[in-house]
């Protein structure tokens, strides 16, 4: 457990925006840090990124796996933020595929956003659960919502053969962010009643 640096601002906020390739992550993590301000630092992951193998074709290396992302120093700079205050930031360049250099990030605010593909994809996040081929089906008052999780429609009709196929999730959230993403349709359509 990470104890963040005593401020004035008392406790850090740190909030995960995580999805697809061109979902919106980057878009909506930018509008969210207008929102909150000054006191609010964004964090891409895109920046820790591995250097592909010199031996590989950049063309051929797979940017969207776990693999492709340096664990070890996101983990340090996150950590060097929220107990110091300060950290070292690489700056990765897809243009050269490589870390180009760092900047000396300075921050004693109170929200910190971490938005990437795989933001969210560390073991050590013992309190959270990701939930894939799950969808929200209703959304009720006081942040309840029913959410259906596909478990088998992936798997072949052999594998599928005497397994549940859905389970219905009952969640009562203290906070709700609706964001539908480049790829889905918007909240509000015709015929959606």
């Amino acid at each position: 457990m990470i104890q963040p640096k005593k401020t004035n601002n008392s406790k850090k906020i740190v909030i995960g925006i995580t999805g697809a390739s061109a979902s919106g992550k980057t878009i909506f993590a930018s509008k969210l840090q207008k929102i909150l301000g000054e006191k609010c630092l964004l964090v891409s992951q895109d920046n820790f990124y591995k250097n592909p193998p010199k031996n590989l074709n950049v063309r051929e290396y797979n940017f969207d796996e776990p693999d492709a992302i340096d664990y070890i120093s996101f983990e340090k700079y996150l950590k060097d933020i929220l107990l110091k205050g300060e950290a070292l930031e690489p700056i990765y360049s897809f243009e050269k595929h490589k870390i180009i250099g760092t900047n000396k990030i300075k921050f004693d605010g109170k929200f910190i956003i971490i938005e990437g593909i795989f933001s969210m994809n560390d073991n050590k996040l013992t309190n959270l659960e990701i939930k894939t081929r799950t969808s929200v089906a209703a959304y009720h008052g006081y942040n309840f919502l029913l959410a259906r999780e596909n478990l088998t429609d992936h798997l072949s009709l052999e594998q599928r053969k005497d397994k549940t196929r859905q389970r219905l999730l009952k969640i009562r959230a203290k906070k709700v962010i609706t964001a539908t993403g480049s790829l889905e349709r918007p909240l509000i359509f015709d015929n959606n009643d």
